[in-house]
């Protein structure tokens, strides 16, 4: 099948799934794998060529990238990804130890087509990836030439490969950790060694949208009190001198500021507590500090439900729960809840002996141990 109009050239906005009929994969693309497909095609003189991923067995290809100028459909490219799943067929080169290439003839968009695949930095038990190479009519000259120059062009991409294979596996890292930090809903901010902002979890960023303790001017966080906005300043400042003591390899013991900053509007104050990161910042991509932002006037009405549930609390003991957490005696509850005190007692006993508990110290202590301080986005569902 062919397109009725040219393939745009360049970097390719995504990947897909190398299968037409499988599901489609997305992850982003990287400028750096395209230019470096456009230099081989040029040096090698091939017609086209594909890049792809091999996770396991089971999982088929997954393109990361082509080049040429070729008029193909991506059901025209997936039967070129499908060849790159046998690619080396177990041979390995008996100096490099490494799966060798080998060439296979293929029909393309009715068209014979000569494919020279080459496995790049294949690791048993690992990801490896797949460069085919396709050539119109190539004589036995012009293959031991190209077979050549890859010979020698070798190393330099398989070490290449590696490094993005390290970074495509950090990269998966990270995004999980991102979307860990963004289930807590206690505000987490990244700063690099300069006290620049460099992340926000979904929880601070709602703090400082809300602009009521602090807000962010450009990556600088900026208090609305003045007077906290020096003490900030300093806290900042001596975090950032433990994190670089590390650096000198000298002893140190690391301290964690805390502070509290007064609202504009709101009754309490939001506190804030400064931590050194373990690990010397070098770059202006590291992290040096890492801030956790603690509201006393968060509501923990959603967290505490699922909890009373799983003490086999009624929804009239856990609204009680709730209140008396919240810092309510048992009059000002009972006045809530529209009962009398007398009847809030009683409720009171029954959920003592649920919870074991004795008192309201101990009940108080146990439900917000028992806290999962996540989002509300995903409501906890409780097993029973």
């Amino acid at each position: 099948m062919v397109r009725d109009e040219a393939p745009t050239e360049g970097l390719w906005p995504h990947w897909t799934a190398i299968d037409p009929a499988g599901p489609r994969v997305c992850v982003s693309a990287d400028e750096e794998i395209q230019r470096l497909l456009d230099s081989l095609l040029s040096a090698l003189r091939a017609a086209g060529a594909l890049l792809t991923l091999h996770v396991d067995a089971n999982s088929g290809s997954i393109e990361i990238g082509r080049a040429g100028k070729l008029q193909l459909s991506d059901e025209d490219w997936a039967t070129v990804g499908q060849l790159a799943d046998g690619a080396g067929g177990g041979r390995r080169g008996a100096r490099t130890g490494v799966e060798a290439s080998d060439w296979i003839a293929c029909l393309v968009n009715q068209r014979a087509w000569q494919v020279l695949r080459v496995p790049i930095g294949s690791r048993r038990g690992r990801s490896r990836v797949t460069l085919s190479l396709l050539f119109r009519n190539p004589s036995t000259s012009d293959r031991e030439l190209v077979e050549n120059m890859v010979k020698q062009l070798s190393p330099l991409v398989e070490g290449y490969f590696r490094l993005w294979q390290r970074s495509r596996v950090q990269a998966g890292g990270a995004v999980g950790m991102r979307s860990a930090l963004d289930m807590v809903d206690m505000g987490i901010l990244l700063l690099n060694k300069a006290g620049k902002v460099m992340f926000v979890n979904r929880a601070a960023d709602a703090v400082l949208n809300d602009g009521d303790h602090v807000r962010l001017a450009g990556e600088v966080l900026i208090p609305t009190d003045l007077n906290d906005a020096v003490k900030l300043q300093v806290a900042v400042n001596h975090a950032l001198a433990g994190n670089a003591v590390l650096a000198t390899g000298r002893g140190h013991q690391r301290r964690a500021p805390i502070l509290a900053l007064r609202p504009e509007r709101s009754e309490r104050s939001l506190l804030l507590c400064i931590f050194p990161a373990a690990e010397p910042a070098v770059g202006p991509e590291d992290a040096a500090l890492m801030i956790f932002m603690l509201d006393p006037n968060r509501d923990f009405d959603d967290q505490l439900q699922p909890v009373c549930k799983l003490y086999g609390l009624s929804p009239v003991e856990t609204r009680l729960v709730c209140l008396i957490t919240a810092g309510a005696s048992l009059q000002q509850a009972a006045s809530t809840m529209k009962i009398k005190e007398q009847t809030a007692r009683s409720y009171l006993k029954m959920i003592f002996m649920k919870t074991e508990t004795k008192r309201q110290a101990d009940l108080v202590r146990l439900m917000l141990c028992s806290l999962v301080r996540t989002k509300g986005e995903v409501p906890l569902q409780v097993v029973e």
